[in-house]
Order: structure tokens, then C-alpha cells, then sequence
């Protein structure tokens, strides 16, 4: 690959990544005032907020890392990519065993056994979802991953909307929204890396799953 190549590539994927990212800070800036609009009570944000803060401490627990794995060998030519995703699927099933196992425990995190079947929902899904994502990266989909990031952040707009305005859940419905954000795009995510995984040495296979993909 020639220099002016090279750069070119680094280019649109730094674009690519830019876009990708640029939605979800510009809704963490200013979804914050909704969030004191529609969860009116402090104590219903304090729950919220921890609940959050449990969530992003159980996922890389369940995930064990592996997301850094499917990145290192998905970028290596040389090993089986179908391998890369099932082992990194089999990894984060059987992390989450392991957290189903420890129930009792994480019950006793302070107000957490009221919402404890949503939050392991929520990291079961974050962390395949994030696997996907990874392993798409990995298989050099930029385009892909932009369009996800885009569609992802919009979504989770319209999720806030439906759960704390118009059915007015509270804290279950800001842990809903997260659970629907990440499954919304799972399935196509899950299908699109196993198709991947299968044509990676064939770029008309590759080109299908960009198209094909949400």
C-alpha cells in the first residue's frame, strides 16, 4: 500500500470514528437537564445513578476484557475469525454465569435487588453488543460502525422519550432504555459478525453484510 494510500485510509477512518462517537457526546451534554425534568425526585436519580454505576462495574466483569482480545486477533490474518467471535461469545456467557451464580451477593448492593433482573439484562446486553461492535471494528467495517454509533444515539433519544416521559417509569424505565438500546441493534449486530466471521475472505461477502446491515 503506497503512502498517499495509507494516509487516505487514516483519514476516512478517523472521520469515520469521529461521526461514530460525536452523537453520543453531544446527548451526554445535553441530557442531562432532561433527566432532572423527568425523574423530578432526587432520590430517584440517586437510584438511577447508582444503578448505572453497578451496571458499569458488572460488564467488565462479565465480559472478562475479551472485547480487547477480539480486537488483537481479529486483526490477525492468520487466525480463523469465526473462532475470534465464538470464543469471545463463549467467554461472555460464561462470565455471565458466573454473575448469575453470585446473585445473593450482588443483591446486596444497596437498592440494587429492586432492579436486579434489569440491570443483569443490562450488561448481558451491553457486553455482546459490544463484542459485536468490536468485531466488526476488527474486520475494518468503519462505514458500519459509523452508521451504528449514528442510529445508536438517536435511538437512545427516542427511548428516554417513551420510558421517562410518556410512560413515566422512573428508574426502571431509564434501566429499560438502556436494555432496549443495546438489543435494539443486537440481532442484526450478532448476524451481520457471524457472516463476517464467514466471508471475511470474500470482499462480495463483506460488501453484503455492509449493505445489508442496519
Amino acid at each position: 500500500m503506497s503512502d498517499s494510500k495509507r494516509y487516505s485510509t487514516l483519514v476516512n477512518n478517523t472521520i469515520l470514528f469521529a461521526i461514530s462517537n460525536f452523537g453520543s457526546k453531544i446527548i451526554s451534554l445535553i441530557i442531562q437537564p432532561y433527566l432532572s425534568y423527568a425523574l423530578a425526585s432526587p432520590d430517584v436519580m440517586g437510584v438511577t445513578s447508582l444503578m448505572q454505576s453497578v451496571a458499569n462495574l458488572l460488564i467488565p466483569v462479565v465480559s472478562l476484557g475479551v472485547s480487547f482480545a477480539v480486537i488483537r486477533f481479529g486483526l490477525d490474518r492468520k487466525v480463523d475469525k469465526s473462532s475470534v467471535f465464538m470464543n469471545g461469545l463463549a467467554t461472555i456467557l460464561l462470565g455471565f454465569a458466573l454473575m448469575a451464580v453470585c446473585w445473593p451477593l450482588v443483591r446486596l448492593i444497596p437498592n440494587a435487588a429492586d432492579y436486579l433482573v434489569l440491570i443483569y439484562a443490562c450488561v448481558l446486553m451491553s457486553c455482546l453488543r459490544t463484542l459485536c461492535t468490536q468485531f466488526i471494528r476488527s474486520r475494518m467495517l468503519n462505514r458500519l460502525v459509523a452508521v451504528d454509533g449514528v442510529l445508536t444515539s438517536a435511538t437512545l433519544l427516542g427511548f428516554y422519550y417513551l420510558f421517562l416521559d410518556v410512560l413515566d417509569l422512573g428508574a426502571n424505565g431509564y434501566l429499560l432504555r438502556m436494555r432496549f438500546r443495546q438489543s435494539l441493534f443486537l440481532l442484526p449486530g450478532t448476524a451481520t459478525s457471524i457472516s463476517v466471521s464467514k466471508s471475511s475472505t470474500n470482499p462480495f461477502g463483506r460488501t453484503c453484510c455492509v449493505i445489508a446491515s442496519p
